[in-house]
């Protein structure tokens, strides 16, 4: 059954990335992402006893569907790995992923920390060289504020809501200088629905 399983789950993937435009080289450099993170997290489990799988695909859809490169899906597909998976190591998802992905996975993963004293502290410096790589976190945190906000502890829920807020913050001055971005009109309105529900948990 859990052949089947896989099999059914791997097919339904992999006909979202065939329908994509993604050209055939890189939706094969997709479907490996997926494979690679089934392998390793099909087990690991969220907060409301859900698998991690249907938020990683989650979130790499959003992110495709904001128009990011299929680089952008796969580090969204990977988001997690580093925090769920021991025996993952960012020089594994280099050598597999390429360098641009693992800065990607690296800036996502607050159990890596290298010279920095705390992860915020690691997201500026990140952000100050690849400003772009926040819609990967706001991909994230929209998907979690929509589906898991009810298995947060109200504290967390609040703490969460506010790092939203000042991300969206960034976001905003980043889109201020790309005329692109500022024509994306589902990327400008998925970030003002996250927007506005982290308001709502903050005023609660």
């Amino acid at each position: 059954m859990k052949i089947k399983k896989f099999d059914r789950d791997r097919a339904k993937f992999c006909v979202w990335v065939n329908h994509s435009s993604h050209e055939p080289e890189f939706a094969s450099q997709i479907k490996d992402a997926w494979l690679f993170v089934r392998y390793y997290q099909d087990s690991v489990l969220r907060r409301d006893g859900n698998s991690v799988m249907s938020h990683l695909e989650a979130v790499a859809k959003r992110v495709y569907f904001w128009r990011f490169d299929f680089k952008f899906v796969i580090a969204a597909l990977l988001h997690d790995i580093l925090e769920d998976c021991s025996e993952v190591t960012l020089e594994d998802i280099k050598k597999r992923f390429g360098c641009s992905v693992a800065d990607m996975v690296d800036f996502m993963s607050k159990n890596i920390l290298g010279n920095s004293p705390n992860y915020d502290h690691k997201v500026s410096v990140y952000l100050k060289d690849h400003p772009h790589f926040i819609f990967l976190r706001l991909a994230d945190n929209l998907h979690n504020i929509i589906n898991y906000q009810s298995s947060r502890s109200p504290e967390s829920l609040q703490r969460n809501c506010q790092k939203i807020i000042e991300l969206l913050e960034i976001a905003a001055q980043f889109i201020k200088i790309k005329p692109k971005l500022q024509k994306n009109r589902r990327l400008l309105k998925d970030l003002e629905t996250l927007k506005e529900m982290a308001l709502d948990h903050l005023t609660d």
